[in-house]
């Protein structure tokens, strides 16, 4: 089964256990008018490898890049994520920012030639949440909870690749730029007062804005405590995101493994 289906399969699955799910829901105000508002702001560092597979007519070409090429090449890096809340009703951005630089001597037919290469990357989630029920595990209500969330938005990418050749000082620029819807499920599994997993897949795409498929699954586990008095946690896990683009070049990219973050929660109350 590819990942793709897997992705698919797991959402509808979540949201099968919530239509036939018991009602041992834990309770909470229903008017979400007289919820306070909350801001988490999260940031994190994810090591991935970036697997790229090119074809372009009768040209087709593997690049398995390796986390050890990303930190040698890296000049910025940026990953952050948004949310605001009130109620059951949630908006999130999630941008990463990402510099990349390589610079490689080339022998020609008469001389050599410097190659720098660069990757200007931005890359963002976004869209609303919906919280559509919060239930306990066991029969008792100070058992572990699951929050089930259901989300569509978009995943946005600006990715420029500049080229210069020296000599002939010559520069050709090149990019993929794309918006393209996505629906999900956000799973938030609280085991404990402080210790609670989270697990989240996604998959968009729809042939829209030349993205025949996108598809992101991640899974966390995290710890709350609070730093003077602000409410804190720290996380980590793995999340692996695929993007299959098709313009003039056949272009599937692949960004997986392990992330580590930490984050804070602010409410209006």
């Amino acid at each position: 089964m590819r990942l793709s289906e897997f992705t698919v399969l797991f959402i509808f699955a979540l949201m099968l256990v919530v239509i036939s799910a018991p009602l041992s829901v834990a309770q909470e105000s229903t008017d979400w008018r007289e919820a306070p508002w909350r801001f988490t702001f999260n940031i994190y560092g994810w090591a991935p490898e970036l697997p790229v597979d090119i074809e372009l007519g009768p040209i087709s070409e593997d690049l398995p890049i390796d986390l050890g090429t990303l930190l040698d090449d890296l000049q910025f890096g940026a990953m952050m994520d948004f949310e605001l809340r009130k109620g059951r009703i949630g908006a999130y951005f999630s941008p990463i920012v990402v510099f990349l630089k390589d610079t490689e001597t080339v022998q020609g037919p008469l001389q050599k030639h410097k190659v720098t290469i660069k990757d200007e990357a931005f890359l963002a989630d976004f869209g609303v949440t919906y919280e559509v029920g919060r239930w306990h595990l066991g029969k008792n209500h100070n058992s572990p909870t699951v929050t089930v969330e259901p989300f569509v938005g978009a995943r946005w990418l600006i990715d420029d690749f500049p080229i210069k050749i020296d000599p002939p000082d010559r520069k050709v620029k090149l990019g993929i730029t794309f918006i393209t819807p996505v629906i999900g499920l956000n799973t938030l599994w609280d085991l404990t007062e402080r210790w609670h997993l989270r697990i989240e897949g996604d998959y968009g795409g729809f042939d829209v804005d030349n993205v025949e498929q996108t598809y992101n699954g991640m899974g966390l586990v995290g710890y709350r405590f609070k730093i003077r008095g602000v409410s804190s946690h720290v996380f980590a896990g793995y999340r692996y995101l695929h993007v299959h683009y098709k313009k003039e070049a056949d272009i599937k990219v692949t960004v997986r493994g392990p992330l580590v973050g930490i984050g804070f929660e602010f409410s209006s109350n």
